[in-house]
């Protein structure tokens, strides 16, 4: 089947006259130029010197050659033009033209970078994670350590509460008690009542947090759930997930900006989070239970936590923002794992009570 030739214009580089040319294939590497200046000319131009711009909206396709000069296509490309990048611009001028196939498209990348963020980054965070040498956790918990002291200041309890609790931590809910936790108490300052786990095997728990419970039990158990964090390697996973979602943002969008890469971590986080939560949750549930203590504790001391921040008065202006930050915490709401703590609880009563 012969190729026949298709009408372009030439802009040489000199000027910005535009000549009326034809182009035609040589061959699968050349392809022939001719057009009139001043007289006529046949110039051969392989493939490789060219870089070929598709159609993109009204702008029509055009090939970039050396010293600044430039065919630009008419009509479409033709068929028999063998650049290779001809092809994903035609693909996109087509969807430029059909909707449906646009909105198609638009919907099954939406739905892949949702299953990447929601299921394959946390996957495979949690594959990472166990990888990662002790020697690299152990030094990024420690730069963690130091900046949580930073943030706050000397604990106000007493010493003999203090020594108190690292005991009752080390004999009753410690997982090696030959190794246990570091423990630590600080005043919370912005952190407000709050328990940390810290990748290098250390529990920092504010005054603030003591000062809600109403039992050392209350707080043991918060202890344990803090405990499963550390076990499962949780603070890796979230900062491998983290990081993962951070260079997918840039590569993607190749914006490196940090309030847009911590946006976008934070939205990828906020459900991540709520399932490491409830892993620590039923660590705990267990592992107090195989130590003979009630998981209400810390059911009980979630409730309080949920009656406190319910009696805080909000102001109507702030609704929509508290709504917004709700959905956004990276915890799940406290009544939700209550319920799930009382349905371990029930369940395991009634297990007692059908082996007795």
């Amino acid at each position: 089947m012969q190729k026949r030739p298709v009408e372009v214009l030439y802009y040489d580089g000199s000027s910005a006259i535009a000549h009326p040319a034809l182009i035609r294939p040589l061959d699968q590497h050349l392809i022939q130029l001719s057009y009139i200046d001043d007289e006529n000319r046949d110039v051969e131009i392989p493939y490789k010197m060219m870089a070929f711009i598709g159609a993109v909206g009204r702008r029509p396709a055009i090939v970039e050659l050396p010293n600044d000069a430039r065919i630009e296509f008419i009509s479409r490309v033709p068929y028999w033009f063998a650049k290779p990048q001809k092809a994903i611009y035609d693909a996109i001028w087509q969807l430029e033209r059909s909707p449906a196939q646009l909105l198609t498209l638009l919907v099954l990348a939406l739905v892949m970078i949702f299953s990447v963020v929601k299921w394959v980054i946390p996957w495979g965070a949690k594959q990472v994670a166990a990888w990662v040498p002790d020697n690299t956790v152990q030094r990024i918990g420690d730069v963690t350590e130091q900046n949580l002291v930073k943030r706050t200041e000397v604990s106000a309890l007493s010493a003999d509460y203090q020594s108190r609790m690292r005991q009752r931590f080390q004999q009753e809910i410690a997982e090696n008690p030959h190794a246990p936790a570091k423990l630590i108490f600080r005043k919370g300052k912005e952190l407000g009542a709050n328990a940390l786990a810290i990748p290098n095997n250390t529990i920092l728990v504010t005054d603030e947090l003591v000062a809600i419970a109403e039992m050392e039990e209350e707080v043991l158990a918060v202890l344990a759930h803090e405990q499963g964090h550390i076990v499962r390697q949780h603070a890796m996973q979230k900062l491998i997930a983290a990081s993962s979602v951070a260079m997918a943002w840039e590569m993607i969008f190749q914006d490196g900006s940090s309030m847009l890469t911590a946006a976008a971590v934070k939205l990828s986080d906020a459900d991540y989070s709520k399932h490491l939560e409830y892993d620590a949750d039923d660590y705990a549930m267990k592992h107090l239970y195989g130590r003979g203590i009630s998981s209400i504790y810390l059911s009980n001391f979630l409730q309080r936590v949920e009656n406190l921040r319910l009696s805080q008065p909000k102001k109507e202006e702030l609704v929509i923002q508290i709504e917004l930050e709700k959905w956004l915490n990276t915890h799940p709401e406290e009544q939700e794992r209550i319920e799930r703590i009382h349905a371990f609880d029930a369940k395991m009563s009634k297990q007692a009570v059908s082996h007795d």
